[in-house]
């Protein structure tokens, strides 16, 4: 049986669902090695148990054997920045490698000053250039490298994907002020995911509208493993809260929580493809974010409420519009969101968008 070859970061990704679906996807034809470079929890491991799918980590004592197996692959797909880079200096030692990267979303390396995004806009052509095929998760960051790429050389894939019901799942409509919204931002606690400009326009929010203490929420985890000049602290977050925001940390439940939500909010400078934002389009949230890519790929087409990013200001003016919103309105925006969810990103079209580049 011809195998294939995926090279996680951590073994953290082997829990993202859509790398967890393409496994399955390409083990009826394939068998699959999946590597990963370094490990957080076990458990992630003993979760995946399909037929045909072998999981190891990649150290110094099964070095030889990763190589065996990635010179006879069909194919060896990456997706984060440190397998990207580590694929591309194996395919500059073994050329004949078929090298399938995916730009989940460019962050900061097309803007940054720090020295390693700076190293890293030098290589990045010849990464491109060496792959088989390139898979870009929004259309911005491939309009950025099509000078660079053949057109049949890359595609553009709807993110993670979603699935969806075949209707839109019913929800209540509010009606400010007789009924208040609940909004709601959920992300890791980053300042490029825009977290300090949500504080600071809920507070003018909360300012204008006191009785709106304890409708306003900000879930998601604080994360360590960043440039500290991005990272939120939890004084800022403590500042919040005594305004009467409520910080909800990272949710148990996921479903519980996007179904308590009528205004999602997503302040993002930039994204791959915001699986949050079509989490809620699962869940009939009314969708308030940027015009960031990654951002503005869910909501354009009246899907949304765009802003600005970056701006507190603009912010703040999307929430003034969002919890004004009449009821119409509101069922127009959220079954526009779920109509475009279901044609552009649905979970299907992604995995046969994988299957049928690679497999053929």
């Amino acid at each position: 049986m011809k195998h294939i070859i995926f090279l996680e970061n951590c073994s953290f990704g082997l829990k993202n669902n859509i790398r967890n679906q393409l496994y399955k996807r390409f083990s009826n034809d394939f068998h699959v090695y999946v590597f990963f470079l370094s490990s957080y929890e076990k458990k992630f491991i003993n979760d995946i148990n399909f037929k045909n799918v072998s999981i190891k980590k990649l150290n110094f004592f099964n070095f030889s054997y990763f190589l065996i197996k990635l010179l006879s692959s069909k194919a060896f797909l990456t997706f984060t920045i440190r397998p990207l880079l580590f694929g591309f200096f194996l395919k500059l030692f073994f050329p004949r490698l078929s090298f399938y990267p995916t730009i989940t979303g460019t962050g900061p390396l097309l803007d940054s000053k720090h020295i390693i995004y700076k190293m890293m806009r030098l290589i990045y052509p010849s990464i491109l250039l060496k792959a088989e095929h390139v898979f870009f998760h929004n259309i911005t960051d491939a309009k950025k490298f099509t000078h660079l790429i053949k057109p049949d050389k890359f595609t553009i894939v709807g993110g993670s994907g979603i699935e969806l019901p075949k209707t839109p799942i019913k929800t209540d409509t509010y009606e400010f002020p007789l009924k208040t919204p609940r909004i709601a931002c959920f992300s890791r606690l980053l300042v490029d995911k825009g977290i300090l400009h949500y504080l600071e326009a809920t507070k003018l929010l909360l300012n204008d509208y006191p009785f709106m203490k304890g409708k306003i929420f900000l879930a998601g985890m604080f994360y360590n493993s960043n440039l500290k000049s991005n990272l939120v602290t939890k004084s800022q977050i403590q500042d919040w809260v005594k305004f009467g925001g409520v910080y909800l940390g990272q949710p148990a439940n996921k479903a519980d929580f996007y179904s308590s939500i009528d205004i999602l909010c997503v302040p993002s400078f930039r994204e791959g493809l915001s699986n949050v934002l079509l989490e809620g389009v699962l869940y009939q949230c009314l969708l308030l974010t940027t015009s960031a890519p990654g951002c503005i790929d869910v909501a354009e087409s009246n899907s949304g409420i765009i802003c600005e990013p970056r701006s507190t200001e603009s912010l703040y003016n999307g929430l003034i519009n969002a919890i004004k919103l009449s009821p119409v309105q509101q069922k127009t925006l959220r079954v526009n969101a779920y109509n475009r969810a279901k044609r552009k990103f649905s979970k299907d079209k992604v995995l046969n968008t994988y299957y049928e580049k690679i497999a053929k």
